[in-house]
């Protein structure tokens, strides 16, 4: 009898089996464009551009009014100069950032800071440091290495020094407490000065997970019903023959 009502339990717990789905929500930054890349050096000719996969990420990386990326340096007035971005996504688990620099200088101190704000007060501020999650977009003598986990590089012009152009890519990886909010709001705030560790950002792109079951689970769970029912059926056999005397 107890037997019977364990498997019951278990084959309950299978059914309910979750896992998580990702999706993806490109953001368009093309209202706060105000530079293009390839105009700084020729060897960016070749950048992205329009709605790519970079690094298994796709980003939409639009080309209005001969702009395609926020480049802090191309912002008047005194710095820090801050870029705000409005986004209302719910169940955001990760943020992928396209971010390069120009004149960019080495850690441990950050001239670049991201953060994230939730509808429920949830926050998290991602700092980038030179040399480790940021680096120049062009091969020359200040900044030129990532780390290469949370930060890779996804376009290359080849080249070398004084030739190469690039791009990479930050993963930021969110605290769960946003998955219960509304990722309100994105803030990029570059605060090295003219010719220090100017931002520049040509891509974002939002994760989301939702709760959807296994497809493992969905397809025992026919099976695991059936099977469920049987081991009911048993049980209750078993308490009727428990409780019937017996006659000698």
């Amino acid at each position: 009898m107890k037997l019977a009502k364990a498997v019951v339990f278990i084959l309950a717990l299978g059914v309910l089996t979750t896992s998580g789905r990702a999706d993806y929500v490109t953001v368009d930054l093309s209202p706060y464009a105000n530079a293009r890349i390839q105009n700084y050096q020729p060897s960016a000719a070749g950048y992205p551009e329009g709605m790519v996969t970079l690094g298994g990420i796709p980003f939409n990386i639009q080309l209005v009014g001969g702009n395609n990326a926020w480049n802090a340096e191309a912002v008047t007035g005194p710095y820090p100069h801050v870029l705000d971005i409005p986004l209302s996504i719910s169940g955001a688990t990760e943020v992928d950032t396209l971010i390069n620099t120009f004149y960019g200088q080495p850690g441990p101190t950050s001239y670049i800071t991201l953060e994230f704000f939730g509808t429920g007060g949830a926050y998290y501020r991602k700092d980038l440091i030179g040399n480790v999650d940021v680096r120049d977009h062009f091969f020359a003598f200040w900044t030129n290495s990532i780390n290469g986990t949370t930060t890779t590089n996804v376009y290359s012009s080849g080249g070398g020094f004084l030739s190469e152009s690039r791009l990479d890519k930050q993963q930021i990886t969110l605290p769960s407490v946003f998955q219960g909010q509304t990722l309100d709001e994105f803030r990029l705030t570059s605060t090295g000065g003219v010719l220090v560790s100017d931002a520049s950002i040509q891509g974002l792109t939002v994760v989301t997970t939702s709760a959807v079951p296994e497809p493992e689970t969905l397809g025992l769970c026919g099976s695991a019903a059936i099977t469920g029912l049987i081991c009911a059926f048993l049980w209750k056999r078993c308490r009727r023959a428990s409780a019937t005397p017996t006659v000698r």
